[in-house]
């Protein structure tokens, strides 16, 4: 089985798992996957979605993996219990939709090991909500799959609500270790605020103004990071 670039980073970094807990599963790639591998010795397939689990279904069947993998029909964290899964993956939704599924079940969320996240937007909103919720983003990746860049966090729960910087557009631990992909992401970054700028830079309001000033130091504060890399 061969996995999507986004699902290949993300498998690769779990070992030696108890029980993983799937949210949303793509058909139970992952858990498939993992089971397969090793890496994991028994796993939790959700989807909101009575479709992809039906499919899922199929799958582990075909894989004779019924007795490993689990399916259930629900939304977010809702169909676990708190410690039933020592790592969680929420992969390829909306940043903000990923944050109101923690917090719909925090106690959920607070309980397990670790929790790899895939948001496919809204990436600094996430980050901001972390911190404030006493999350530890421990690690970051950049992930190049079909020409776009994706993020995967992973975060575990300390209970130390931390104060957010100014900016979280690009991941701090991006910046730490130079990821060779991060030029690119600011390219591209950079490039899409500059329409932003362009189009405020007509507009005479008092809000546009205001925002256009937002703009201007984010635009500096990509600058400062294009330089440290």
């Amino acid at each position: 089985m061969k996995l999507s670039p986004r699902l290949q980073k993300i498998a690769d970094s779990i070992k030696n798992r108890e029980t993983l807990a799937d949210i949303g599963t793509d058909h139970a790639y992952l858990p498939i996957y993992l089971i397969r591998k090793g890496s994991v010795r028994n796993a939790i397939a959700t989807d909101v979605n009575r479709g992809p689990i039906e499919i899922a279904q199929g799958r582990i069947k075909a894989n004779r993996m019924e007795e490993k993998i689990e399916t259930r029909l629900g939304s977010g964290l809702s169909v676990l219990e708190p410690k039933e899964a020592d790592i969680i993956v929420i992969a390829g939704m909306g940043g903000m939709l990923i944050a109101d599924i923690l917090e719909a079940d925090m106690e959920v969320s607070k309980s397990a090991e670790s929790i790899v996240l895939q948001p496919m937007l809204d990436s600094a909103k996430l980050r901001a909500y972390l911190l404030k919720k006493g999350f530890e983003i421990t690690d970051e990746e950049l992930v190049k799959e079909e020409a776009k860049l994706y993020e995967v966090l992973w975060v575990r729960y300390l209970g130390i609500p931390q104060p957010a910087p100014q900016f979280l557009e690009i991941g701090p631990k991006l910046i730490e270790k130079k990821h060779p992909l991060l030029g690119e992401l600011l390219q591209k970054k950079t490039r899409e605020l500059q329409n932003v700028i362009d189009k405020l830079q007509e507009v005479e309001t008092e809000a546009g103004q205001r925002k256009l000033n937002e703009c201007l130091e984010l635009q500096k504060y990509y600058n400062e990071v294009k330089q440290w890399v």
